[in-house]
């Protein structure tokens, strides 16, 4: 019995060499088949995942924050971005009074009308490059200026704190060019703070021009304050005093003068288009005793 069981397991192994050949071809066979399947899989993947890629839409670019003009009578104490441009065009009326036109934001202006058209472009983060034109109107009893005299303002201003901060400060200087036809070099400092809906702002501004019987060195203060009414809607108030060495130096030439106004502003399409208006008293006998002014202002 034992020598049967014998001869069954040997006859039962005698296939099996046979048996794991077979099953080793038919391996080989399925990975000859599957190999250029596999193969073709791993080249087209990356270059799905690459055009995948290719058409996953690209990050929407941030535009630049726009730069309001809130104020009428005191520097925007901010700069555009880097290749930002903004734009300002200006009306100011006068009516009485005498002195000098000059072409800066800040001008009290003689009896007459001054058009202003200016821009503003961002060169690096926190400098820009500004350049005002200003066409000049007067009366013929107007000192040193003539109806249609042209003036300029051009120069370099930079921002000392971040765009990001509520608080913000800007210096700036150049080249000017009166209405009289006098060159000269002038230099301001600005600042705004905001505090809720309040906005607090102040400028001082000197110049000097080489001409004759003027000043060693002309110096102008203001400052003014506004409130957001509505997300669109701002009033306020500002104080301009021009020519202020002449309260301390009985020589000087052109003698103060200062003047207070009420401003309204509206802001339009996000803030990048700014509308400005109001009227002004002034507050010494040498200053226009009445004056007016209106603005548009661009972000692009």
């Amino acid at each position: 019995m034992e020598l049967s069981a014998f001869r069954a397991e040997r006859e039962a192994t005698r296939d099996f060499p046979r048996y794991s050949e077979a099953r080793g071809v038919l391996r080989l066979s399925v990975m000859r088949l599957l190999a250029p399947a596999l193969l073709l899989g791993l080249t087209l993947a990356p270059s799905a995942h690459a055009e995948e890629r290719l058409e996953e839409p690209a990050a929407p670019v941030r535009a630049a924050p726009p730069v309001p003009r809130t104020f009428l009578f005191l520097d925007e104490p901010r700069v555009p971005a880097p290749l930002q441009v903004t734009t300002l065009s200006r009306i100011t009326a006068a009516s009485g009074g005498e002195g000098f036109t000059r072409p800066f934001a800040a001008t009290t202006a003689a009896p007459g009308i001054a058009t202003e058209l200016g821009g503003e472009l961002g060169v690096l983060p926190g400098v820009s490059l500004a350049a005002t034109g200003v066409l000049g109107e007067a009366s013929s009893g107007a000192a040193g200026a003539r109806a249609g005299a042209v003036g300029v303002l051009a120069g370099a201003r930079v921002s000392l704190l971040p765009a990001a901060w509520s608080t913000h400060a800007v210096v700036s200087g150049g080249y000017l060019r009166e209405l009289s036809s006098s060159s000269g070099a002038w230099g301001r400092v600005a600042a705004s703070q905001d505090i809720g809906r309040l906005r607090l702002a102040s400028m001082a501004h000197a110049e000097h021009v080489f001409a004759a019987r003027r000043d060693g060195v002309d110096l102008m203060l203001s400052a003014g304050a506004n409130v957001r009414l509505v997300d669109t809607l701002r009033l306020g108030a500002e104080y301009v005093a021009q020519d202020i060495e002449g309260a301390f130096d009985a020589a000087e030439v052109e003698g103060m003068r200062h003047f207070a106004c009420g401003t309204v502003s509206v802001a339009l399409l996000g803030e990048r288009l700014t509308l400005g208006a109001g009227p002004a008293l002034g507050l010494s006998p040498n200053a226009p005793r009445v004056l007016g002014r209106a603005q548009v202002g661009w972000s692009f």
